[in-house]
């Protein structure tokens, strides 16, 4: 709900679709760290079959372990998501299954 709050200004400003993807919760307590990072890397798999710009909204603990898996063409895990602002946004082009970073922004919220 939070995640879906925050992104809901810009989605109206770019007239973005909003989309609700359960593999982009916060890691359950119940779910180990290798289940959890199974599910990040499976939703990144998805995404890099797309070619365009992808938006998600997700939590600290979901950005932090993808930037570890990004395949993308710099090392995301040198961005440290946890020292990000609240509402920040960082967007990426998927371009052959490279992930390009294009912009960060701070969402107005």
């Amino acid at each position: 709900m939070r995640a879906q709050q925050t992104f809901l200004p810009l989605s109206q400003q770019l007239n973005l679709k909003l989309e609700i993807f359960a593999d982009l919760n916060e890691r359950e307590s119940t779910e180990s760290t290798s289940k959890f990072d199974r599910r990040v890397e499976s939703f990144l798999d998805r995404l890099a079959r797309f070619d365009g710009v992808v938006y998600f909204v997700t939590h600290a603990d979901w950005i932090e372990t993808a930037t570890q898996l990004i395949p993308g063409d710099a090392n995301f895990s040198n961005q440290a998501p946890h020292s990000w602002p609240p509402a920040q946004s960082v967007e990426f082009e998927i371009q052959s299954g490279v992930w390009q970073f294009r912009k960060q922004r701070n969402l107005k919220l």
